[in-house]
């Protein structure tokens, strides 16, 4: 084993109830333990850290009632690393929140412990008491995420407390998000809304799609409405000022392709091969407005990103 590992005694007493009787002792173990998985806890009773009654037992022992469960192992303790590499532009901080702005190409939060690029690493040189905050390990702060390729303002939490205040006003669509994009073609209402149920499809590449709710369940977890509103008119382009009331994965970008309206710069979910010096997606979150932890209101803001500006100067240009 790695001497540089940090390891963390784990040791639980559990005693059985009425209806955990006849369970099998590797199956109780593994639904019991969220570190082990059933063949780890049939390794871990051979090796004698599993016992029942203090005594030694098989994976195969089927639980009574009033026994006594005894598990103890080491785990890895794993943690994420700060990068002190990463600059973030922060907008605003309180005791309660970060607001940043955060630019295209930086991914939110890692998928592991061994990512070290990510905004939530360079947050962490920042501050790292941030490492403690929330439900998931891998997105500490984290309550809402702008996709890698998008770029613009965005809020973290800096406590349990402020994180799920802030995530209770995010799932009751309380907070005003107001993005700006650039789609191919010229939509003809110049107000509208895209009121599609989305969902995940899983493959060599996750993808969001339209979605075909068949329940009243399904219709609730699949919901997305987006607002927008044309700002102008360039070429073949068209501006958009978008108002997304949920926050699905690639909400905006799916809605606009579904309708023929496809963002500027999408390679993801444009299939036409377009042409474009554009590195990235169109899609800049200039605005956020809620409720703080504090009591306050506030609306943070972001100038559209340097490369997306210089883009549209372009086409004006060749557009007259």
């Amino acid at each position: 084993m790695d001497s540089k590992k940090k390891m963390k005694k784990i040791i639980q007493k559990i005693t059985i109830k009425k209806h955990q009787e006849g369970k099998r002792i590797d199956k109780f173990v593994a639904e019991k333990i969220k570190d082990l998985s059933r063949p780890q806890a049939q390794k871990l009773i051979k090796n004698g850290g599993v016992l029942v009654n203090n005594s030694k037992i098989k994976s195969s022992y089927k639980l009574k009632v009033k026994d006594s469960v005894f598990v103890s192992f080491e785990k890895e303790v794993r943690r994420l690393q700060p990068n002190s590499k990463i600059k973030l532009k922060i907008i605003y901080k309180d005791k309660d929140i970060i607001v940043i702005d955060k630019p295209a190409g930086l991914t939110v939060h890692p998928v592991n412990f061994q990512q070290k690029d990510t905004l939530v690493n360079g947050l962490l040189a920042y501050y790292p008491g941030i490492i403690k905050v929330g439900e998931n390990p891998l997105r500490p702060g984290i309550v809402h995420r702008l996709d890698k390729n998008t770029s613009g303002v965005m809020i973290v939490a800096k406590d349990n407390k402020a994180f799920g205040f802030l995530k209770k006003e995010f799932q009751e669509r309380r907070v005003k998000k107001e993005y700006i994009t650039l789609v191919y073609g010229k939509i003809k209402d110049k107000k509208g809304k895209i009121e599609k149920p989305l969902a995940k499809v899983y493959g060599k590449r996750i993808k969001t799609t339209i979605a075909h709710p068949l329940s009243l369940e399904e219709k609730e977890k699949t919901y997305a409405l987006t607002y927008y509103q044309v700002i102008d008119y360039i070429g073949n382009y068209t501006l958009v000022k978008v108002r997304p009331k949920t926050g699905r994965t690639h909400q905006i970008r799916v809605h606009f392709a579904s309708i023929g309206y496809p963002l500027v710069g999408d390679k993801k979910y444009w299939r036409k091969k377009e042409k474009t010096e554009l590195k990235r997606h169109f899609l800049h979150a200039v605005s956020l407005s809620l409720k703080l932890p504090s009591g306050k209101k506030k609306t943070f803001r972001s100038e559209i990103a340097p490369e997306l500006n210089n883009f549209l100067i372009k086409i004006k240009k060749q557009n007259g």
